[in-house]
């Protein structure tokens, strides 16, 4: 706000659904003032935020909020060919793929793309040269590598009890009873790894 008091300040925050209390405290506290500072911020963020904090942003003066949908295929699968640069022409049943595995989220497409570039997907074609995407590659990884993704990336974002708890049931399986959960449980704790390390 001292800045904006020297004149006009911008604010851009993404992600804004990772922040921890005091950073949002401190970016609604910095709006209150209204029209008599010339502060414009922008805030992104997963509906998650407002799950968390649903009456975040309401007391700003001017503050309205966008909700954006997910991309149509058409979209995703261009946006995928160019995060597959420097690969050329990508095949188009590879970004239909990307496409459905990403639902529309550019998020999630930027990051599959990336997994995806680190597995050595994209390469040079034999000979050198242009790159290509290694279709057999591709055919070669699990039939959604987003879920993975997508569960680390929603299980950071609980608290750290509840995050404990779902990792301790992903290595017991998908059925387990509750006293094999309570003799893990027990184990740990004699281990002195009680809490969110499990």
């Amino acid at each position: 706000r001292r800045a904006a008091q020297r004149g006009p300040v911008a604010v851009v925050v993404d992600d804004a659904h990772w922040a921890d209390d005091a950073t949002l405290d401190a970016l609604e506290y910095a709006t209150l003032d209204g029209e008599r500072s010339p502060l414009w911020v922008l805030v992104a963020a997963h509906p998650r935020l407002l799950e968390r904090r649903g009456a975040w942003g309401r007391r700003t003066r001017n503050a309205p909020r966008l909700t954006l949908t997910a991309l149509p295929p058409v979209t995703t699968a261009d946006l995928a060919s160019h995060l597959l640069a420097p690969a050329e022409y990508p095949p188009a049943a590879i970004l239909d793929t990307l496409a459905r595995w990403s639902r529309g989220n550019p998020a999630s497409l930027v990051e599959l793309v990336r997994a995806l570039k680190e597995a050595g997907v994209v390469r040079r074609r034999p000979g050198g040269g242009s790159y290509q995407v290694a279709t057999a590659a591709l055919d070669a990884l699990p039939p959604s590598p987003s879920w993975q993704w997508l569960a680390t990336r929603r299980i950071a974002g609980l608290p750290p009890e509840l995050a404990a708890c779902l990792r301790l049931g992903a290595v017991l399986g998908v059925a387990f009873g509750r006293g094999e959960l309570e003799a893990v449980q027990t184990t740990i704790e004699q281990a002195g790894g009680a809490g969110s390390s499990a």
